[in-house]
């Protein structure tokens, strides 16, 4: 019994420490960091000036698979060019929608896409914010209401939920703010029936308000 005892006593040590390897191992294959950014996979930048909108719709639709994670976005967006021409073809695209038509499926991937992109880096939201790249202007297009509105409620739902996103900090918040005719529709989105719509609608106001932007939006109402 003596005997046996001191076996287990002294395989104890060893057992323990195999343990603690495996257990290293495993944390270790858990920490692996996520794939880089595969530039080979990603569709080719002229298709986004193009005229083709099946071709279009399909290279959006595949950056919205391979847009997954902070450092595939982080290396698109180091590119150059790439993040511009996303938000010059949604310029574009914002300008000849219309109520089931091609542009519209683009436009509602494009800004789902965009939206994504925010999550994992602030600097999409930047650059979107500048002046020259108009998102205000768009988002205004975009949510206009009336007989023949431009885009569907799911598009709109979308569009909201990028202006939102745009909204999570102040610098590119203000852009979104200081647009009277894009708060104005905001207002109008918060009497919206859809549930979705109002639920990202009410996202845009309650972060301005949180940003200090309260005033202009009281303005508008």
């Amino acid at each position: 019994m003596d005997a046996k005892r001191r076996r287990l006593l002294s395989e104890s040590p060893q057992r323990s420490r195999e343990s603690s390897a495996g257990r290293s191992n495993s944390v270790a294959r858990d920490a692996e960091p996520p794939p880089p950014l595969d530039v080979a996979a990603l569709p080719a930048i002229d298709l986004f000036n193009a005229d083709d909108l099946p071709a279009i719709e399909e290279a959006v639709n595949q950056l919205r698979k391979i847009l997954i994670t902070r450092e595939t976005v982080t290396g698109f967006i180091a590119l150059p060019d790439r993040l511009h021409s996303l938000a010059r073809l949604l310029q574009r695209a914002a300008n000849k929608v219309a109520p089931d038509n091609g542009w519209s499926s683009i436009v509602r991937s494009l800004v789902s896409l965009l939206g994504n992109m925010c999550n994992f880096s602030m600097r999409v939201c930047f650059e979107l914010a500048q002046p020259r790249l108009r998102y205000p202007t768009i988002a205004t297009h975009l949510l206009e209401s009336g007989p023949t509105p431009r885009a569907c409620l799911h598009t709109k739902a979308s569009v909201l939920r990028l202006t939102g996103n745009l909204c999570q900090k102040k610098e590119s918040a203000r852009s979104i703010a200081s647009c009277g005719s894009l708060i104005d529709r905001v207002s109008q989105m918060l009497e919206e029936e859809n549930e979705s719509v109002r639920a990202h609608a009410f996202r845009v106001v309650r972060l301005l308000v949180e940003r200090n932007f309260h005033r202009g939006y009281g303005y508008s109402n």
